[in-house]
């Protein structure tokens, strides 16, 4: 069964990259750091789950292969 592998990608420049040299720059980055770990889960979780789907469908197949093969014999 081949397995979906979801990753997640940061394309172009950083738009916030020279924001603010107070506090709010220092704020924004701590910021731009939790969204991408967000992002980075939220990829992760939608791998899992398509995994899960994707195996569930197999081991229906297989359950229903091997129910053939009982009631055939």
């Amino acid at each position: 069964v081949m397995l979906p592998v979801f990753e997640a990608t940061a394309e172009g420049p950083d738009a916030y990259d020279l924001t603010g040299l107070g506090k709010g720059g220092a704020n924004i980055t701590k910021l731009k750091k939790n969204y991408n770990k967000a992002i980075e889960l939220l990829v992760e979780l939608a791998t899992l789950q398509t995994c899960f789907i994707t195996l569930d469908e197999a081991i229906k197949v297989t359950n229903r292969r091997v129910n053939a093969i009982e009631h055939g014999m």
